[in-house]
């Protein structure tokens, strides 16, 4: 199961946060030309009733309607491992 939440642009987060700690965003307000950004969380969530845990990458093909779907630019961040945070000589 994948659990999602809206939150505001200005959080950070890792992949070590749990996405119950970052407070839903429930309400916008915005002046007439002001630039909006806001970030969709989402995690995988352990089912015990059925034992699925379901791991597999989570790809969305997000397809804007409405009003504002011209004005809109949609972006997909995602965690980038590295094994060497440093560069060594």
């Amino acid at each position: 199961m994948i659990k999602a939440k809206i939150v505001s642009s200005l959080e950070k987060a890792l992949t070590n946060q749990n996405i119950d700690d970052f407070d839903e965003l429930e309400t916008l307000s915005v002046m007439r030309g002001e630039r909006v950004s806001v970030q969709l969380l989402h995690t995988y969530i352990f089912d015990p009733t059925t034992g699925a845990n379901d791991r597999r990458k989570l790809y969305c093909d997000l397809t804007l309607n409405g009003d504002l779907k011209d004005f809109t630019t949609l972006r997909d961040v995602r965690n980038v491992p590295i094994e060497r945070p440093v560069i060594t000589k």
